[in-house]
């Protein structure tokens, strides 16, 4: 992507190549919350104890400076630059009461108790838990698969992506239970899977199960989309093996997730199983993992193994 920025339009190849630059000096955060920030969005992406190639903070910052909101927000909630500064300064008010420390300074499991408490709770510090999740959310997802860096690494090698926390699939109880951990040695490269798009079907026990491949938007999404509304129209339980998709967009993942209802209005039913960490990070952040079964494996799907890692 950046070595062919040069070849596309002006405006293209310079909105590449500024979110690859230097990320700007902060302008919205005080440096205490910029660097509170900095801790959250990077447990919420995975970018604890890597390389950080995304400056999340940095983003959220020129956004927020800039008035660049979603353009609405909750009615029992303030507006998302004073929400923002409100929760970072909750964070570091609750890190104080665990370790004695601001919220950047917290070990990074006492970071992930404190988040967790957030996901797990119903109001905080006055606040909607769920409300506050989705802002957090919301900006990190916006700002993460905006930046060129988050794109590639779609196409690289991450034996060692852990999501939001270092959990081992099938996911454990208490330890950011949406998210789940690629178990050792297992590579989210999937080698061979980036150059075939069309589904493959077949039958394992009294399911259907569909496996996707490589990336899928919206000049790919068609047959796949066609191939799960042909089997959800017969009743069938189908089983959506994304082992092998590497990518998939917002309008794909819709597309996939609704065929759900029409499986369930035939006497079927629709599961999704085996997400690589960053289709998994898309299913949280869209919400989708709330409203659709999504399974460790395959084999958990169709031989009622452990639960759905997060089942509606």
């Amino acid at each position: 992507m950046l070595t062919q920025a040069k070849h596309g339009d002006t405006v293209t190849a310079g909105l590449i190549t500024a979110r690859t630059g230097p990320p700007a000096e902060p302008c919205f955060f005080t440096e205490a919350e910029r660097a509170c920030a900095a801790a959250l969005l990077n447990q919420l992406t995975g970018q604890c104890g890597e390389p950080l190639e995304v400056p999340l903070a940095e983003m959220v910052d020129a956004r927020l400076a800039a008035g660049e909101t979603d353009g609405w927000h909750y009615a029992d909630m303030p507006e998302d630059g004073q929400a923002w500064r409100d929760t970072l300064g909750y964070l570091d008010k609750d890190a104080h009461a665990r370790c004695g420390t601001v919220f950047a300074d917290a070990s990074r499991e006492d970071q992930a108790a404190i988040i967790q408490a957030v996901q797990d709770g119903r109001e905080w510090h006055g606040l909607s838990a769920a409300r506050v999740w989705s802002l957090w959310t919301r900006y990190a997802c916006t700002a993460m698969y905006s930046h060129p860096h988050a794109c590639l690494s779609y196409r690289r090698v991450r034996g060692d992506c852990t999501g939001l926390r270092g959990v081992s699939w099938p996911a454990e109880a208490g330890n950011f239970s949406c998210w789940v951990e690629t178990s050792p040695g297992r590579s989210d490269s999937r080698a061979g899977a980036m150059a075939r798009t069309s589904p493959v079907t077949c039958a394992r026990d009294g399911y259907t199960v569909v496996a996707l491949h490589g990336e899928l938007d919206v000049y790919t999404a068609a047959d796949s989309v066609r191939t799960l509304t042909a089997h959800a129209a017969a009743g069938a339980r189908i089983v959506v093996n994304l082992a092998e998709l590497t990518f998939i967009d917002c309008g794909s993942l819709r597309a996939v997730v609704s065929v759900r209802a029409q499986a369930r209005q035939a006497g079927g039913d629709l599961a999704l199983a085996d997400p690589q960490a960053i289709v998994l990070r898309l299913l949280l952040f869209t919400g989708v993992i709330s409203r659709c079964p999504v399974f460790a494996s395959v084999h958990d799907a169709v031989k009622g193994g452990p639960a759905a890692l997060l089942s509606p």
